[in-house]
């Protein structure tokens, strides 16, 4: 009975040692899973994109972007490292699940690649800024503004499409985007906000009849001032595409309604029924 008693404790410490519950300083298999993802993807940019992470500085702030996603500091990262060092059969575990997470996230980029080669074939990239910009939750550090050089390319009844790469957005730090319109005597406006890790599109129609004066927009982080949260962009652009070949707006993003205020149009993306339009 003893002997039954004691091989049956040994069974149930095997057990728990299998279940690898980490330490309450360690970072939880789960999280770590998704944390090593988004550092596997920043690496791949990095090596994809070598002019615009040319120096020590911009790297670091890209690797750091990551960790703040995920609210960890890279000595937390570390520490866990060092204890998952010590369980491999816990590490190659979660590294064995990466893949899958990397093969998702191939899917949906190379899915938006297509869609974007599908716009792009019958419109036309009248802006593009070919950076990375850091944005933090401090007023001095919260925007990112963009203006169009209107002085050709531009008929009545275009439609544009703002183009972003965001990575490290989470329900903190989701951003506001503001992208206008403008003709002597009208402004269309279209509010809406960053979503999403990727690349998020937004949409806005000019007034028919209406010659465009200006278009300028920015991308603002919510005012917070707390320490450790960031989002990243990458190289927006903004396509031009003339009446008769708009692109196909999927439902999730379609835009909203056009409210008529005096000489302002603005669209509220809280409203997607476009039967409401009102111009003069």
């Amino acid at each position: 009975m003893n002997h039954r008693f004691l091989l049956n404790i040994l069974l149930s410490l095997l057990f728990l040692s299998a279940c690898s519950v980490t330490p309450s300083w360690v970072i939880p298999e789960k999280e770590m899973e998704l944390l090593l993802t988004d550092i596997h993807l920043t690496e791949a940019m990095i090596n994809n994109d070598y002019n615009a992470f040319s120096d020590s500085v911009g790297k670091a702030r890209l690797v750091q972007s990551v960790f703040e996603k995920h609210h960890v500091t890279k000595a937390e990262f570390d520490t866990s490292l060092v204890w998952y060092a010590a369980h491999l059969d816990v590490y190659m575990n979660i590294y064995e699940r990466i893949p899958k997470h990397l093969s998702e996230v191939n899917d949906t980029l190379t899915a938006q690649i297509e869609h974007l080669r599908a716009l792009e074939a019958q419109a036309k990239r009248i802006w593009e800024d070919d950076t990375i910009c850091l944005l933090r939750t401090f007023a001095s550090q919260n925007q990112y503004a963009f203006s169009v050089d209107t002085s050709s390319y531009f008929s009545r009844g275009d439609m544009y499409t703002l183009h972003v790469f965001a990575l490290g957005v989470n329900a903190q730090n989701k951003a506001n985007v503001t992208f206008v319109w403008e003709s002597q005597d009208t402004v269309v406006v279209d509010r809406s906000e960053i979503k999403h890790d990727g690349m998020n599109i937004f949409y806005l129609k000019s007034i028919p009849g209406k010659n465009t004066k200006s278009i300028y927009g920015n991308i603002r982080l919510p005012v917070i001032n707390i320490s450790g949260e960031h989002l990243m962009l990458s190289n927006p652009f903004i396509l031009r595409h003339r009446e008769g070949y708009y692109p196909e707006i999927p439902e999730i993003e379609a835009p909203p309604a056009v409210v008529m205020q005096d000489s302002i149009m603005v669209q509220d993306s809280s409203h997607p029924d476009l039967s409401t339009i009102n111009s003069k």
